[in-house]
């Protein structure tokens, strides 16, 4: 759990309690994140606690992205060189014909986005 609290060092929600909650939440999903939030609470009073915290007002998606942005710079700055692999893949929406958020991709007939991520 040292990890947690070092990726949650700077997290500020305004409320100690759901910093803990945060950081118990963190643990429980990060223990294999391709479980359900049921599956990786363990319990009917864990996952509803879990539940609770993110329909929390105080809970946004920036206070917890802005406290993991700034551990990721941190651990970034200890090394002097930083590689960042990239993939581009093609989101396929060609039988989604209502979409008009789509367009076309490497054929004219293929309708869809670009996705270019690096992980």
């Amino acid at each position: 759990m040292e990890w947690i609290n070092k990726e949650f060092a700077t997290l500020t929600i305004g409320d100690k309690r759901l910093e803990k909650r945060a950081k118990k939440v963190l643990a429980q999903l990060s223990n294999n994140p391709t479980d359900s939030i049921p599956a990786a609470c363990n319990g009917a009073a864990e996952t509803k606690a879990a539940y609770r915290f993110f329909d929390n007002e105080q809970v946004t998606p920036e206070k917890i992205q802005s406290t993991h942005l700034e551990a990721t710079l941190t651990r970034m700055s200890s090394h002097p060189v930083v590689l960042l692999p990239q993939d581009t893949t093609v989101l396929n929406f060609s039988t989604q014909y209502e979409r008009k958020d789509a367009g076309p991709t490497t054929k004219d007939s293929t309708k869809g986005i670009h996705l270019h991520c690096f992980l």
